[in-house]
């Protein structure tokens, strides 16, 4: 298994129906579809990323198959690592594939921090710094073992590190405050 599959790897979050999730640098929807699934209509899920045109298709996609739970945010998370979304109300936060565009990691998860629950979940897919693809470029790749620092500093305790092939790396954490 090269590269992560969203659909096994989301159910690292055991998520609920009702859970509010939030997909920071969510792209093209990658993981929006598997966490749809999981957390019903009765779930709130936000879509944030910088590429205005991505949620605007990720929105419309939803409303053709006759669901609205899904809010977009659009927002640099590189330059305002800051969201609209309430402290404490999330259950749940994906970062798939984004860490390694950030010039640092601990604002974004800060961030993280502050709108999960106590003992919310935050899953993290990313790619191995030995990487030989030449997309991400391998000098913006951070290491697992960096990560995992960055999350403990950032009020986080790491639970499990679920397999996800062997292109990228995932780490459970979950919120201690």
């Amino acid at each position: 298994m090269p590269i992560t599959k969203p659909a096994k790897i989301i159910t690292s979050l055991r998520l609920m129906p009702g859970d509010v999730v939030a997909d920071f640098g969510c792209g093209d929807g990658h993981y929006i579809r598997e966490v749809e699934d999981k957390i019903s209509s009765s779930g709130t899920l936000y879509a944030i990323d910088i590429q205005k045109p991505l949620l605007d298709s990720i929105v419309s996609k939803n409303k053709e198959n006759g669901l609205s739970n899904i809010i977009p945010i659009w927002t640099d998370l590189e330059e305002f690592p800051r969201t609209p979304i309430k402290a404490g109300s999330a259950d749940a936060v994906i970062l798939a594939n984004i860490l390694f565009m950030l010039p640092e990691t601990g604002p974004l998860l800060r961030e993280a921090n502050r709108i999960l629950k106590k003992g919310g979940s935050l899953l993290i897919v990313d790619w191995h710094k030995g990487l030989t693809l030449h997309i991400p470029p391998r000098e913006k790749i951070r290491s697992q073992e960096e990560i995992v620092t960055s999350c403990l500093l950032a009020g986080f305790k790491v639970t499990s590190a679920p397999p996800a092939g062997s292109h990228q790396y995932a780490i459970m954490c979950e919120k201690q405050k």
